[in-house]
This record gives C-alpha cells, sequence and structure tokens, in this order.
C-alpha cells in the first residue's frame, strides 16, 4: 500500500485486493466464526436490489503490472490481523 501512495499516478484509482475470487457469504462467514456469540450472516437485505452480485473479484491488473506487487497475506491471515487491531482500538 505505502508503495502505491507514494508512487501512484495523482488521480489514478488502482484495487489492491486479492484476484482470488471469494463469495461475499463465505467471507462474512469466515469473519462472522471470530466472535462469540456467532452472529447470523444476512444476504441481501436491502428493499432495492442495487447489486446481486454473489462474488468479489476486483481487478487489480494496474497495481500489478505498474508496481510489481504481488499476493502475500492470504484472507485468513488478513481477517486475523483486522480483527487484532479492531480489538486494539475498540
Amino acid at each position: 500500500v505505502l508503495i502505491i501512495l507514494l508512487h501512484a499516478k495523482s488521480g489514478a484509482t488502482y484495487n489492491i485486493g486479492s484476484d482470488i475470487p471469494v463469495q461475499v457469504s463465505e467471507l462474512a462467514n469466515r469473519v462472522a466464526a471470530n466472535f462469540s456469540p456467532q452472529p447470523t450472516v444476512m444476504l441481501n437485505t436491502a428493499l432495492a436490489k442495487i447489486n446481486d452480485r454473489a462474488h468479489l473479484l476486483p481487478d487489480i491488473t494496474a497495481a500489478k503490472n505498474e508496481f510489481q506487487i504481488n499476493l502475500f497475506t492470504d484472507l485468513e491471515l488478513s481477517i486475523d490481523r483486522t480483527l487484532a487491531w479492531f480489538k486494539q482500538i475498540y
């Protein structure tokens, strides 16, 4: 992230997640499994169905090509680190 912040073109937008597809429900359940009691995951509860996507797959091509970045933190570790940070703050 720091490399992109320092060297990105002004006004450019980059996806910096993972190019490994994940279902929204799978991601939500992975996060929920870290809490006790485990919350119930509810999907598609909005009255207006603006976005009915079931998968998340950001296009990280620009970031990979311009900055030669590669995925080095898997999803499970990312969730663990995010939750640890959240617990320290709150």
